[in-house]
């Protein structure tokens, strides 16, 4: 059964977010009201498709695989089926009283942030879950029984999402990006990530794209020297505080996507079908007649 599930505004400007296809957006969103409190969902993309884009031509299973890749959600399999679950689920949905409908080993209930919804089997008392939205976490029932802290109250604060970079992962659920990395040389120690910075900067003069971000414009069709010449072009220019990023390799594939949406734009706007002869539409009697006609009288002058 789909539960109401909160938005928090800083979803759309998550680095995570950045890296999805506009389907792939509202499919994560749709996922956060598919899943259980514990933030686990059943992986069977045709129901999914069904549910949440029953009037759209959308392929789930691609949907899936790109979030997959991105680092967003998992997928693991539990008394015979297989499931999904959502990255730091709990951090940003409180459930007035929590419970899980899929079984969900631990290290998958630390990727979704849910140590504090109780396992499936778990007895719910009445009191056992306050209404959050009301709540003193320090605060006692009436009969002078502390209730356990649910640090993952839903504020209106405006910072980011961590959706799929999280600073403070363990090995086994590190992102896409990261686990490529560790995978390309076994032998590598584990690295230690530093704390992202989070003051933006402006553009380096000498700015120019990793092969990583060359390859990402290939593949979009894209002359990679003439991109980034005019992405430092523009954002050289970009006065004060529009100018200043926190992640410019998010802004350059974001840049990338908006040039190759443009430039499909233009080439359909530009699609010249002037050459595409007109179905001709059927005579009338009198013009059958005076077709005739005319074409008796060449006959006469020609013969």
């Amino acid at each position: 059964m789909a539960r109401i599930r909160s938005i928090h505004p800083g979803f759309w400007t998550d680095e995570a977010t950045l890296e999805m296809s506009m389907q792939a957006q509202l499919f994560m969103i749709g996922l956060w009201n598919e899943a259980d409190d514990g933030g686990a969902f059943a992986w069977k993309p045709r129901q999914l498709k069904a549910r949440l884009m029953p009037m759209h031509n959308v392929d789930a299973e691609a949907v899936l695989s790109e979030l997959l890749k991105i680092g967003v959600i998992r997928q693991y399999e539990a008394d015979g089926q297989i499931i999904g679950a959502i990255r730091n689920f709990g951090k940003w949905q409180s459930p007035k009283k929590p419970n899980r409908k899929f079984p969900m080993p631990g290290k998958i209930v630390k990727f979704c942030a849910t140590e504090n919804v109780p396992s499936i089997g778990e007895e719910h008392k009445e009191n056992n879950y306050p209404n959050v939205r009301n709540w003193n976490p320090s605060s006692t029932d009436k009969n002078g029984t502390s209730y356990p802290s649910v640090p993952h109250q839903f504020g209106t604060s405006s910072e980011p999402v961590p959706l799929g970079r999280g600073e403070e992962e363990e090995e086994d659920i590190l992102s896409h990006s990261v686990r490529e990395a560790h995978a390309s040389d076994p032998a590598a120690p584990p690295k230690t990530k530093s704390p992202p910075s989070k003051r933006g900067h402006r553009l380096p003069d000498n700015w120019q794209p990793s092969q990583e971000l060359i390859d990402y414009a290939t593949e979009r069709s894209l002359d990679p020297q003439r991109e980034a010449d005019d992405f430092r072009d523009y954002w050289h220019s970009k006065p004060g505080a529009g100018g200043v990023k926190l992640d410019w390799a998010a802004t350059w594939r974001t840049w990338c996507r908006r040039s190759a949406d443009r430039r499909q734009e233009r080439f359909l706007n530009n699609t010249n079908h002037s050459n595409v002869a007109p179905f001709p539409r059927p005579m009338s009697r009198d013009e059958e007649n005076r077709r005739a006609s005319l074409d008796f009288l060449k006959g006469q002058a020609n013969g």
